[in-house]
């Protein structure tokens, strides 16, 4: 799945156009912040730069990249002039057939049970899930989009055993779903207390 970003930096965006001309893989890793000095996840995604294009009236150029295959941090130095890493690539599919079709009928059984705790998706994406035939990408995509928090998401993603995943995700929307219904509760005494005091 393509991802965009934009770069500014002239060293970076020389080191972009280098990768995509040699074709060479570039490792994204998660990162909780964007100052420098925030830590980066040890798990991210080879890419594969598909675009480098100067943005109209800017310094800046958008960076299209697409995701190769899941890969683990091992080491890197980042005060060489091209920095460079070294990485693990990790096989995240379920290759068993039937347990690979068990896995996703969980998954969709997961999202109709609790698509009603969030509020950030629409028809379309009930149609992208039923779309999704393999369980490894089909638990990403659950992460990615439904989850609210940026450590529930690296947790799961973190996980390279398909069933371990998906069970670290029915963990985190049952977890979300108690706190969904905790948050309402709490909305509903408030506007009763409203009510009430309007009332006097």
């Amino acid at each position: 799945i393509p991802t965009a970003f934009e770069v500014d930096d002239e060293k970076t965006i020389k080191l972009l156009k280098d990768l995509k001309r040699d074709k060479a893989p570039l490792f994204l890793g998660f990162s909780e912040g964007i100052a420098d000095d925030d830590p980066i996840n040890d798990v991210g995604v080879l890419c594969e730069i598909k675009q480098v294009t100067k943005m109209p009236n800017s310094s800046a150029y958008k960076i299209i990249a697409e995701g190769i295959c899941r890969s683990e941090l091992v080491s890197y130095d980042l005060n060489l002039e091209i920095p460079l890493c070294e990485t693990a690539t990790r096989m995240l599919y379920e290759e068993d057939e039937y347990r690979n079709k068990t896995l996703v009928e969980f998954l969709r059984r997961l999202f109709d049970d609790n698509k009603s705790y969030f509020i950030r998706f629409n028809n379309e994406f009930s149609e992208i899930v039923n779309t999704i035939d393999d369980a490894s990408m089909l638990c990403d995509f659950l992460a990615a989009n439904l989850l609210y928090t940026f450590s529930d998401k690296i947790r799961i993603l973190s996980v390279y055993d398909v069933a371990k995943r998906v069970e670290q995700l029915d963990i985190a929307f049952h977890d979300e779903k108690e706190i969904f219904a905790t948050e309402k509760e709490i909305t509903k005494k408030l506007e009763e207390y409203d009510n009430l005091t309007d009332g006097n």
